[in-house]
């Protein structure tokens, strides 16, 4: 019962969390989606996830995501937030909530690429990471968004990061593809693997598919 308990608290503190992030924004500048993923080859591994977009006072862009876990793994997601200075070029901080509000700041920057026409890329760098211990000195990660328009409707995401200062080398970190189409209104239907860490920088494909609806 207690365990049961500790899992609810988790998924709460969670989405309390997700909604504090956004409380102060006006509705005309906040937009998202749900999601409802699904591994093929473990079913029990299903969850939740709510993604955020919104704009802050000066000229400040954010972006929240949050996945509830079933099974007593509670939640993790990130807050993005990203401020142009130069040419292209923006400072950029994310924070990371591990089953706790806070639980790493990493610090760095990113710009978006140019592109063919259809096609959206975009690099960051978070050089400086730090956690309740302090400075990690084996953590340095370079991330990428790309988003591509394809024929029928069909679009094509995919995000990631690799940690060059891993003291194994260069490892790859976290990432998903996301092959889909707009079935309905807000509605759209995805084959979205995930890109696992296998212990190098290449990572192993987790089969799955999701749904998302958009708000």
């Amino acid at each position: 019962m207690k365990k049961r308990i500790k899992n609810w608290k988790n998924i709460i503190i969670g989405g309390l969390f997700a909604l504090a992030s956004i409380s102060p924004i006006k509705a005309n500048a906040l937009d998202g989606h749900i999601r409802y993923i699904h591994p093929i080859e473990s079913p029990k591994g299903d969850y939740v996830e709510l993604n955020t977009f919104y704009k802050l006072p000066f000229e400040i862009n954010g972006f929240s995501w949050g996945d509830m876990y079933q099974g007593g793994d509670g939640y993790f997601g990130e807050t993005n937030l990203e401020r142009e200075v130069i040419n292209g070029f923006n400072i950029k901080s994310q924070v990371q909530h591990n089953n706790t509000p806070i639980n790493r700041v990493g610090f760095g920057i990113s710009r978006q690429v140019p592109t063919p026409k259809g096609t959206f890329f975009k690099l960051s760098a978070f050089p400086i990471w730090y956690d309740r211990e302090g400075r990690q000195k084996n953590t340095s990660e370079v991330a990428y968004f790309g988003e591509a328009r394809l024929p029928y409707g069909f679009t094509l995401e995919s995000f990631g990061d690799w940690n060059l200062a891993d003291t194994e080398g260069v490892q790859w970190g976290y990432g998903e593809l996301d092959l889909g189409r707009v079935v309905a209104k807000g509605v759209r239907l995805s084959y979205n693997p995930a890109l696992l860490n296998k212990g190098d920088v290449i990572p192993r494909i987790e089969n799955r598919v999701a749904v998302r609806i958009n708000f």
